[in-house]
């Protein structure tokens, strides 16, 4: 888990009662990254996005502390035409500082891991990524895309959310 490529943005996460939520990734947003002593801008295209076959909820990418996995269906995630957005129940107990960060705003930026094995395509400076595995996914304070989101939400909200977000796709 420690070869991933690390990438992050600002955007608010949505946190209500134990519920997370927002994009952690977004198609064809810049963000800047600064890697092995040198900055650029990077976007992953529509597409790109292959995900590991258990990815883990993180806060500030610290593996041995994960809040929630695909494997216990405590995060979900959809690929959708904004890229990936995800949904987690975080533990009922000791995750309260992240919680509390997270209502208050002050943690608002998400992250996300990736096998360094890409398809890329570099087009005037900027890392246009094609293909990508997902292998985690992070709560950050210091993200790199300014476009992802996170926030807390109660559960009956996150049910009247998805079925408005039906109702306009269809």
């Amino acid at each position: 888990m420690h070869d991933n490529e690390i990438r992050s943005s600002d955007q608010p996460v949505k946190t209500t009662n134990n519920r997370v939520s927002g994009y952690a990734i977004r198609f064809d947003q810049p963000g800047r990254v600064s890697e092995r002593g040198r900055t650029f801008v990077e976007v992953v295209k529509p597409g790109a996005i292959k995900v590991a076959d258990n990815i883990a909820l993180f806060w500030d990418h610290k593996y041995d502390y994960p809040l929630a996995d695909t494997r216990t269906g405590t995060l979900t995630y959809q690929i959708d035409h904004n890229g990936l957005y995800f949904d987690a129940e975080l533990p009922e107990t000791g995750s309260e500082k992240e919680k509390a960060c997270l209502t208050r705003g002050t943690v608002k930026g998400m992250s996300f891991g990736f096998a360094p094995k890409v398809k890329e395509k570099w087009v005037n400076g900027v890392r246009e990524l094609h293909e990508i595995e997902v292998r985690e996914l992070s709560i950050t304070a210091h993200p790199a895309y300014a476009s992802t989101s996170v926030s807390m939400r109660s559960t009956n909200q996150m049910r009247l959310e998805l079925a408005e977000k039906e109702i306009l796709e269809d």
